[in-house]
């Protein structure tokens, strides 16, 4: 399984416009493939950095790095769009593993595209009509659904993840996308009527704000989970704009079957890791069916 880094929330506007949730990276996974003696290069790609909030309209942030290893790469997730975006002024949702959702305000643009394969696009904005349009953020791209559209009072949801076994033999899910900001008095944080909430595999969430319109602890976008590929949640807006959160590192866990009774481990450094006594060396751990786990 291979995950590439998520893409990092949009940041807000001062004219209560919410920002895009980011877009998980791109997931991969194959139950079996070869490989030769030789050293291989395997690169973890980092999670994208917010967007910050700023007066109309806020900033995007940067999109998630691609993660490589074993001839598999896994496109980073794109970066959520910022408050207030337009065509024009070039704060748009980027396009990624996942891609990142529409921020509110400006146009009734769509959200950006997922690569085929390893991620699904972001949600888009409703233009409501009047001046700056939609208030509400987009939720950005998971591997397993779409991020969720913006709908009358309420922000979009990150897109659910996808789940696998080969790490730890038990489902872990991954890859999901970063939920949109809210720009209104919703009451609630990571519910329709505060926030998006990230979609299920390390997604953020995204800001809301509190009742009145009162700025509350959670008005930055949350940061997606460390090592799940997930997006990072847009930005709350108003005054102050709040930032966009960052998106999660991706990850990989190869597991290499040598023989009947006999797993191996190709370990981020390079080494061999058996189960048992190595597994102590090489700093991963054994799963309950005697593989070795990687925890990169």
């Amino acid at each position: 399984i291979i995950a590439g880094g998520g893409g990092g929330g949009g940041g807000a506007d001062s004219t209560w416009h919410g920002a895009g949730g980011g877009g998980a990276g791109g997931m991969l996974s194959a139950a079996a493939f070869s490989v030769t003696a030789q050293d291989y290069t395997i690169t973890i790609g980092a999670g994208g950095s917010g967007g910050t909030g700023a007066n109309n309209p806020g900033n995007i942030g940067t999109s998630g790095a691609n993660t490589t290893a074993l001839g598999f790469t896994a496109i980073g997730g794109g970066s959520g769009g910022a408050g207030l975006n337009t065509a024009a002024n070039g704060k748009l949702a980027r396009d990624g593993g996942s891609g990142g959702g529409d921020g509110g305000g400006g146009t009734a643009n769509q959200g950006a595209s997922g690569t085929s394969g390893q991620g699904n696009d972001g949600g888009d904005q409703a233009n409501m009509g009047g001046e700056g349009g939609d208030p509400y953020g987009a939720g950005g791209g998971g591997k397993g659904a779409v991020g969720g559209n913006v709908i009358i009072n309420a922000p979009g949801i990150g897109g659910a993840g996808a789940t696998n076994a080969y790490r730890t033999g038990s489902n872990v899910t991954y890859a999901g996308g970063g939920g949109g900001g809210n720009a209104t008095d919703g009451t609630n944080y990571g519910t329709a009527s505060g926030s998006g909430a990230g979609g299920a595999g390390g997604g953020g969430d995204g800001g809301g704000h509190g009742a009145n319109s009162v700025a509350s602890a959670r008005s930055v976008g949350q940061n997606a989970t460390a090592n799940t590929g997930g997006g990072g949640g847009g930005g709350s807006g108003g005054t102050p704009q709040y930032n966009g959160g960052s998106g999660g590192s991706g990850k990989i866990a190869s597991i290499f079957l040598i023989s009947n009774a006999s797993y191996i481990l190709l370990y981020a450094s390079r080494k061999l890791c058996i189960c048992g006594a190595a597994c102590a060396i090489c700093n991963c751990v054994c799963a309950s069916d005697n593989r070795c786990a990687i925890e990169k």
